[in-house]
């Protein structure tokens, strides 16, 4: 596997080094990357490229959070342990989001009509011609859904998610290594360029500033989505400002004590 990935293995084949070297650009090169990117894989599987995207998009995700909040995947119930909130809803989460991944080949129900009137019941600017694109792979719109309605749903305001989201794009677009020393601006940086740096001192830092448990897991889930969708919309050539356009809570207090 780590010949695979560092690109040294001569027995890949021509689908996994097409895998690899897109799960290269989308980590080293995220601000750069197009449907061109895409194009070699296509060109491989076809329509399946669409599947794999979804599934480096929930790598993305899970990993983030996972780095964000200390949490060890692979010792899931012990691994989060700056605070006890913290760890009780992480490992809550990522319980109930592994219980529903389903890596394995599954058929999808749905008709394309279906998932098309699903998403633009959320999405009103996911128009015929956007949703066209996905004819062939339905369940891709129900993953725009999914998406828009994570974002609908969070404990946190408007702003607040619209300055994640901006924080992730000037985050990819920038050469700085500078990290903001605002507790917010600076989770946002980390989460975005080096995750795995994230240290129980960040945490505390958006503590002391005012964010409580539940409000911080859901920055990282802001965080995490804001960086999978970065990638989405490049990858699959959507408006970057399509879930904008979802519905989305009221102002509120946005977990801040």
């Amino acid at each position: 596997m780590e010949a695979l990935v560092d690109g040294s293995a001569r027995d890949a084949t021509p689908v996994e080094s097409a895998l690899i070297r897109l799960a290269r650009r989308s980590c080293e090169a995220p601000n750069e990357l197009c449907p061109a990117d895409l194009e070699p894989l296509r060109q491989l599987v076809g329509d399946d490229a669409d599947d794999y995207v979804t599934v480096l998009l929930a790598f993305h995700f899970v990993n983030r959070i996972a780095d964000l909040l200390g949490l060890k995947t692979e010792l899931l119930p012990s691994g989060l342990r700056r605070f006890e909130l913290v760890r009780k809803a992480s490992v809550r989460l990522m319980g109930m989001f592994m219980s529903k991944m389903d890596l394995s080949p599954r058929s999808y129900d749905a008709s394309f009509a279906q998932a098309r009137a699903a998403l633009q019941a959320i999405l009103p600017r996911a128009d015929d011609a956007l949703c066209g694109r996905f004819a062939a792979r339905p369940q891709i719109l129900e993953v725009l859904q999914l998406v828009a309605e994570a974002r609908s749903q969070t404990g946190l305001t408007d702003s607040q998610i619209t300055q994640i989201e901006d924080g992730v794009e000037a985050a990819l677009g920038s050469t700085s290594t500078n990290i903001p020393r605002e507790p917010f601006e600076a989770f946002i940086w980390i989460g975005t360029r080096q995750a795995w740096r994230s240290t129980a001192a960040r945490v505390a830092a958006l503590r002391a500033a005012g964010y409580d448990d539940r409000a911080i897991l859901d920055v990282s889930i802001a965080i995490a989505e804001a960086n999978q969708w970065a990638r989405a919309w490049r990858l699959w050539g959507l408006p970057a400002d399509l879930l904008r356009s979802a519905s989305v809570p009221v102002e509120g207090d946005g977990g801040q004590a």
